[in-house]
Order: structure tokens, then C-alpha cells, then sequence
């Protein structure tokens, strides 16, 4: 009975340019690779998208590569550098979003009557309460912890025995469900006026 190739004698095929080799590592590790991602992100479609770049660059730099041991140890450190750059990157664009949300709120501010504004916001923060409180359960408590009482993601962290970054994570996912249900729901400039202060 003939066993499996192992990682070691893979690795080396693949190197020399062996598509049944690269094909065999694949179905071997992309199921682990992508859990693990996606249990580190929360994000289905971003852990299918840094499951495919892992194993592109698996093949970009194939030959360059020393493995010594099961391929996976490789995989590992390749993941959490690509994980990294993910959260970075998440990171960066909810602060682009957040500042455009707030200038585009100041000048709808300068363009109608202060007391519509007033009654706007009214109108806008009852709605966001509203959605706040229909998000799912450990959701809604992360997103009402920072968002009515302030609390960092540190301090939730802490508050709820959570890490970190599952609390970024329940956070960024909160803040988008509750910002699509605004923007459909309020007029464009009553939805920028509350989410401006909301999710900054």
C-alpha cells in the first residue's frame, strides 16, 4: 500500500514547477487555512480571499522556498502576517468612511434650517436606537457598550472576557448592518448627521 507523498518531498517537486504537486498541497491545507483565517477575521469572504492569495504566493515564490517540517508551520506564519495586514487595512478604510460621514454631515448642516436639523436628528437617532437594539445579542451588547456608554475596546474586552480583536470584530459588523438600515430607511443628510457622531 502506497502512502501519501509527504510535505517534504512536495515542496520539492513544487519547486521545480509541479502542478500535480501544488494541487496535492492545496487540497491538502486550504480547508485549515481557510478556518483558521476566518476564525481570526470573523469575515467569510475575506478569509476566502487570503486563502487564495496564501496559496498564490505558495506558487509565486515556489521557488524560493525552505521548508523544513509540514508545510503547515509555513502556512501559520504566512497566515498571521496576512491577517495583520487585513486588520490594517479594515482598520483604515472605517477611518476614511468616518471622516467622509462627518464632512459630508457638516455640510448638510450648513445647507438646511437649524431647526430641521434638529428635528431630524430626532427623527434619526429614535431610528438608530431602533436598529441598535434588533442587532443579535452579544452584538448589540458590544455595539451599546461603545456606542451609549463609550467604552473602549479594551474596556469591553475586559468587561465581557472577550479578546480584542472579537470585539473590533463585532463592532465593524454592527456598524455596517446598522448603517445600511439607516441610510435606507432616513433621508441621506438626516442619516449623515446621526452617523457622524455615532460611529466615529
Amino acid at each position: 500500500m502506497m502512502h501519501p507523498p509527504d510535505d517534504h518531498d512536495l515542496v520539492e517537486s513544487l519547486k521545480t514547477g509541479s502542478h500535480p504537486a501544488y494541487t496535492l498541497l492545496f487540497e491538502r491545507y486550504w480547508k485549515t487555512v481557510f478556518n483558521t483565517v476566518f476564525r481570526k477575521t470573523g469575515h467569510e469572504q475575506a478569509a476566502l480571499d487570503i486563502t487564495q492569495e496564501i496559496f498564490f504566493l505558495l506558487w509565486e515564490k515556489r521557488a524560493q522556498l525552505e521548508i523544513r517540517g509540514p508545510l503547515l508551520h509555513w502556512l501559520h506564519g504566512v497566515i498571521r502576517y496576512k491577517v495583520i495586514d487585513w486588520f490594517r487595512e479594515s482598520t483604515r478604510q472605517l477611518e476614511q468612511k468616518d471622516h467622509l460621514l462627518s464632512v459630508l454631515a457638516q455640510q448638510y448642516a450648513r445647507a438646511v434650517p437649524a431647526e430641521d436639523n434638529l428635528l431630524n436628528y430626532d427623527k434619526a437617532y429614535s431610528l438608530w436606537l431602533q436598529y441598535a437594539n434588533q442587532l443579535p445579542g452579544r452584538m448589540k451588547e458590544i455595539y451599546l457598550l461603545s456606542k451609549i456608554e463609550g467604552r473602549s475596546i479594551a474596556e469591553i474586552a475586559g468587561l465581557l472576557s472577550l479578546k480584542p480583536q472579537s470585539v473590533k470584530n463585532h463592532l465593524q459588523r454592527a456598524s455596517d448592518r446598522v448603517y445600511e438600515q439607516m441610510r435606507s430607511a432616513v433621508s441621506f443628510g438626516c442619516s449623515l448627521l446621526l452617523l457622524s457622531g455615532l460611529m466615529t
